[in-house]
């Protein structure tokens, strides 16, 4: 076994999401010296249990492993769902989650260009060239080996998820911190806790991005959708509140009452 070649799956497989507790697992499996061998791992999230399982190949030509990709099955209450993830993907193990869980998930890439290497097309990666997309299984399309394809959504698409969750009245948008937390939480396809705000009033609700209907989803604290229709009177109601407080504050800088500058006509005393 290469050390420095354990050592970098190592940090590979913690990078993926799986920490560091199968360093020793992933030791001895090098030193046994077989050709293939995988890394089993289980995480639970509420009542919804993943298990993973690591799959890492010999080179047919040097003394070195390659982690190649993860198999990743959901079980829930009533369901089970499967998908392989291969490492050039970049996926981490709790977006494999969101990603089974139906969410969409973004991603940087690299853009590529053509090259010839002994005789034969690769694509290499352009150095500081890269895009934002995000990701969504379609569990209506797989492939051959029973894997599904995954749709994409480019910044041509036209979701823009820091316009769509300035839209709502959220808490949490009024601290920079809490915010970039709370988009970069999103982005990895987290179901994410927020506080809206209504008619003064500070309401438990849960977020998440949903990029193909170019939107954010919205539940209550029961984690129940609200409708769209529901939560557009909420937010007018909230801008309608915050729309007289500034009128009010601006006819008191003026000296006059609300009201009163509001009905009074030109050239009319009061």
């Amino acid at each position: 076994m290469r050390e420095e070649n354990f050592d970098y799956l190592k940090e590979q497989v913690k990078m993926t999401g799986f920490g560091e507790a199968l360093g020793d697992q992933l030791k001895a499996a090098m030193q046994k010296g077989d050709v293939e061998f995988q890394l089993q791992h289980q995480v639970k999230y509420g009542e919804k249990e993943m298990t993973y399982a690591l799959n890492f190949k010999k080179s047919a030509t040097q003394d070195n492993y390659f982690f190649n990709s993860f198999d990743a099955k959901l079980e829930k209450p009533g369901e089970v769902v499967a998908n392989r993830f291969y490492t050039d993907q970049r996926i981490t193990a709790k977006e494999a989650f969101n990603l089974l869980e139906g969410r969409s998930v973004e991603k940087k890439y690299n853009h590529h260009e053509k090259d010839m290497v002994d005789g034969k097309e690769v694509f290499r990666p352009i150095k500081d060239s890269t895009y934002n997309v995000w990701v969504k299984l379609d569990f209506n399309d797989a492939d051959n080996n029973g894997n599904f394809k995954s749709k994409t959504y480019g910044e041509k698409w036209g979701f823009d998820l820091e316009k769509k969750i300035s839209e709502l009245p959220i808490k949490q948008l009024n601290n920079v911190e809490d915010k970039t937390d709370l988009l970069n939480s999103l982005k990895k396809g987290n179901v994410q806790s927020v506080s809206f705000e209504i008619n003064g009033n500070s309401e438990s609700r849960f977020v998440e991005a949903n990029p193909k209907a170019r939107s954010i989803n919205v539940y209550d604290s029961g984690m129940q959708p609200i409708q769209e229709k529901a939560q557009s009177k909420d937010i007018a109601a909230e801008k309608s509140e915050k729309k007289d407080q500034k009128q009010a504050q601006k006819a008191g800088e003026d000296g006059e009452e609300g009201p009163q500058k509001k009905n009074r006509k030109r050239g009319q005393k009061v």
